[in-house]
């Protein structure tokens, strides 16, 4: 899912910078993202903790559409304020994600946003600025950082839900 994340993201900001006319097919496309999670979740946490993740998320993605298309639109204290605000949403990601799992610190997930937000900014600026190699070389980027979440996400829930049990012949089995 995180990797997805991170293609639909790459995909409308090059609609959104570009103004090509897929842009709301696209972003409606992405904004399945986080129902994506959202499901992904619901065999692990209850239903008031997997709504409050498909929230953050999904502000995570409307935060970053407002910051670019103020950007395009020249308007600097609109996408300076959403930019800010993008960054708030990510800092309460990260303590939401550390409050549900204690094998995901605060401090990891907010350094993973950061690095996330850090390379969106910089592929919107290479686009904007038609820099397509750049361009190139930061979704590689995003690529395997979108990973490394991903493999973060999925270590914690392990350890969480799948420590007591053990896997024999393919299935698991309730450790004694």
């Amino acid at each position: 899912l995180w990797a997805q994340h991170a293609f639909w993201t790459k995909i409308a900001i090059k609609s959104i910078v570009m103004r090509l006319p897929d842009e709301e097919f696209v972003v409606n496309r992405l904004l399945k993202n986080p129902k994506d999670f959202a499901k992904l979740l619901s065999a692990y946490y209850n239903n008031k903790i997997v709504m409050e993740f498909e929230s953050l998320l999904t502000e995570h993605l409307l935060l970053a559409a407002a910051m670019i298309k103020g950007i395009i639109n020249g308007n600097t204290i609109e996408a300076e304020k959403s930019r800010i605000e993008w960054y708030k949403n990510a800092d309460e990601i990260a303590k939401f994600l550390s409050q549900i799992n204690p094998y995901w610190t605060r401090n990891e997930w907010q350094n993973a946003f950061y690095i996330h937000l850090e390379q969106i900014e910089e592929l919107v600026d290479y686009l904007i600025n038609q820099s397509y190699n750049a361009v190139v070389l930061i979704t590689d980027e995003i690529e395997r950082h979108a990973l490394d979440m991903a493999e973060m996400m999925w270590e914690g829930l392990i350890k969480q839900f799948l420590q007591n049990y053990l896997l024999v012949k393919g299935e698991y089995r309730k450790n004694k």
